[in-house]
């Protein structure tokens, strides 16, 4: 699977960049909700605080806490909420509220009323004003991913959205706990195309 590669290859580039240490995973990675497990595993490793590879911006009222990696060029915008453990790739730009994830490279998440958790999200995504991602169940049983014909159990309690590269999501998206939507997707409210 081209994207679990993309996925692991540049985490870890993002955290050598920035710490001068090659962490890889400590387990292979099966699935791409896994690498929220590495972020865990980061954490065993790294104290809790904003690393950065080169120009970073920060805006104003900016909140971040706990374990947060920046590759080049991330633009942490005004009124941002970041809670690590967080990776974002190269070019990522935030204004939203985003935890406990891993966003690729060239994604943006620009608007105050965003909010990301518990997701793995490819290169060059965008999210319109008011995308939601839903990260835990009703009944917070398991959460299951549909991955073309199958379900498969994440394991996980708490799980948002897996996402491919190059997608987009319209003004108000609600995403569902555990939904996986494919590279080159637009996705508006419930419906994709």
């Amino acid at each position: 699977m081209e994207f679990l590669d993309d996925l692991v290859e540049e985490s870890v580039e993002v955290v050598e960049k920035v710490t001068n240490e090659r962490i890889v995973p400590n387990v292979k990675i099966k699935y791409p909700w896994e690498i929220l497990d590495y972020l865990s595993y980061l954490e065993t490793k790294l104290s809790s605080n904003l690393y950065s590879a080169n120009n970073l911006m920060v805006g104003g009222q900016v909140i971040h806490t706990g374990l947060v990696i920046c590759g080049d060029n991330v633009m942490l915008g005004d009124y941002a909420y970041v809670r690590g453990p967080i990776i974002f790739g190269d070019n990522v730009k935030i204004c939203a509220e985003v935890k406990n994830s891993v966003i690729l490279s060239g994604t943006k998440a620009v608007h105050r009323n965003i909010y990301i958790g518990d997701s793995v999200i490819g290169r060059d995504c965008n999210f319109g004003a008011g995308s939601q991602t839903a990260n835990l169940r009703f009944d917070e049983k398991e959460i299951l991913v549909k991955m073309g014909s199958k379900k498969i159990s994440s394991g996980r309690k708490k799980l948002g959205l897996i996402c491919g590269h190059r997608c987009k999501f319209g003004v108000n998206s609600s995403i569902s706990p555990g939904k996986y939507v494919s590279a080159h997707l637009r996705y508006i409210g419930n419906k994709t195309s």
